[in-house]
């Protein structure tokens, strides 16, 4: 129950009309499909990997579309944020002319309010079946993932119900919402240093050091293959080799093994970097994931170059 109510704030929060369990049905099929082609793709070279095939293509279905569900959603939350002190001033200036709070809240639903138009239009609705203008406003955010909506909403309705100056408040609440969002700014500019360490360190640094890991484990697997075994050691260099040669040919820590664990290592690397981003950026992991592709993208281009150039520079200068 937790996480299909979950996913239906999300879905709500990104603005798609459809019930939960519909899109999660959907998404599965759409997974299961393309997963199923993917395998039978692969099915004629073995039946392991159109295995791996299935589950890779599943996988990454279901991701690309959470991720997808995740940036849509926080751009209109980002969004509805922007456009809230706006909304409050003009309720606050429509009341201040001599209407009614529920009066104030129904001429206020303007298509340029973007997301807050359909919690508006809501709002509206319970203003007409007769419920009073607290009740009414309550239900603007409350279906939005927004810590800054939704201590507003209850900010502002605690206050009227207070007795407060309803016009007054919303005032003070529209400007004290824009000086949250300017400082925010401002912090956000002043981290931006750090995420391009962060963004440099996922995306060149630990592909070069994998590239690099993966060079040395190859060329010892390569000499080791060259030497044959290995007789009585005659230098001293001879030990240090020998325990990097039983390393590289090893089951454990055979070559392929290490260079799949570096794609893999990489992809989590890159993902956490993103996440990471995010929170140091606006406070939501989700804001940086539309970065990920791009970081990864780097990354792999990072690692298999570094690894192409490697191989082709030294490889030649042991082995010719």
């Amino acid at each position: 129950m937790g996480y299909a109510k979950d996913i239906e704030k999300l879905l709500y929060s990104a603005g798609v009309e459809m019930p939960a369990k519909n899109f999660v049905t959907l998404t599965y099929v759409y997974a299961v499909g393309f997963g199923l082609a993917a395998a039978l793709f692969f099915l004629r070279a073995s039946l392991s990997l159109s295995a791996l095939a299935f589950f890779a293509v599943f996988s990454i279905i279901l991701f690309s579309i959470y991720v997808f569900l995740l940036l849509t959603a926080s751009k209109r939350i980002a969004m509805a944020e922007d456009m809230l002190p706006d909304l409050l001033t003009l309720m606050a200036s429509n009341i201040r002319s001599g209407l009614t709070p529920d009066t104030a809240l129904i001429v206020s639903a303007r298509r340029e309010f973007g997301p807050l138009t359909r919690e508006i239009n809501k709002a509206t609705k319970f203003v007409i079946a007769g419920r009073s203008f607290d009740e009414a406003f309550e239900i603007v955010g409350a279906n939005i993932a927004s810590n800054t909506i939704s201590k507003a909403v209850r900010l502002i309705v605690e206050g009227s119900r207070a007795g407060g100056n309803l016009a007054e408040l919303l005032d003070n609440t529209a400007a004290d919402i824009r000086r949250f969002n300017a400082l925010k700014n401002e912090v956000s500019s002043n981290v931006n240093i750090y995420r391009f360490f962060l963004f440099t360190a996922s995306a060149l640094g630990a592909p070069f050091l994998f590239a690099s890991a993966n060079f040395m484990i190859s060329l010892v697997a390569r000499v080791k293959g060259v030497v044959g075994v290995l007789g009585s050691p005659v230098e001293a260099g001879n030990m240090a080799f020998s325990v990097m040669e039983k390393l590289a040919t090893s089951s454990a820590l055979s070559p392929e093994l290490i260079f799949y664990f570096s794609l893999g290592s990489l992809f989590m690397s890159v993902l956490f970097a993103a996440l990471a981003g995010g929170i140091i950026s606006s406070g939501r992991a989700s804001d940086d994931l539309k970065y990920f592709p791009i970081l990864l993208a780097i990354a792999m281009t990072t690692f298999l170059g570094t690894k192409f150039v490697l191989e082709q520079v030294f490889t030649n200068l042991f082995f010719t």
